[in-house]
């Protein structure tokens, strides 16, 4: 694994690119999401390089997953057959119940561009001012 520290502009362009295409946001109980990971971005493989990890500024700071939008994830979430549901599927939140894991989604409203929103949810997950904004 590699760790590189960027500023707040760079973490903003990588995720606002990621999260604008086919990546989403994950986050949740760890164990949940250590499971979703050896079971479709097994590490040691190519897939592996289809999540990564980020640590949001703050205190403490937060860490999440963000994620490519995997063929078997589409099939795991029974989203096959409803391709604008998926379309706009941008988090994932995991928790374990047991044997069992609960998976809630957020989606995108029907209508509003992906680019446009994860402008503004980009900024406010790194805590960043709006534009012309001062950070409080």
């Amino acid at each position: 694994m590699t760790i590189k520290l960027v500023g707040a502009e760079d973490a903003y362009l990588r995720l606002y690119r990621r999260l604008s295409k086919d990546w989403i946001l994950i986050e949740g109980d760890p164990d949940a999401i250590t499971s979703l990971e050896y079971e479709l971005y097994t590490p040691g493989t190519a897939r592996s390089a289809d999540l990564e990890l980020a640590i949001l500024p703050g205190f403490p700071p937060r860490p999440i997953m963000i994620g490519r939008k995997l063929p078997e994830l589409r099939t795991k979430l029974k989203l096959d057959d409803d391709p604008d549901l998926w379309d706009s599927l941008f988090l994932l939140y995991l928790e374990p119940h047991g044997e069992l894991m609960s998976i809630a989604t957020e989606h995108l409203t029907p209508g509003v561009s992906r680019e446009e929103y994860m402008e503004g949810f980009v900024k406010e997950l790194l805590d960043m001012p709006p534009e012309g904004g001062e950070a409080e």
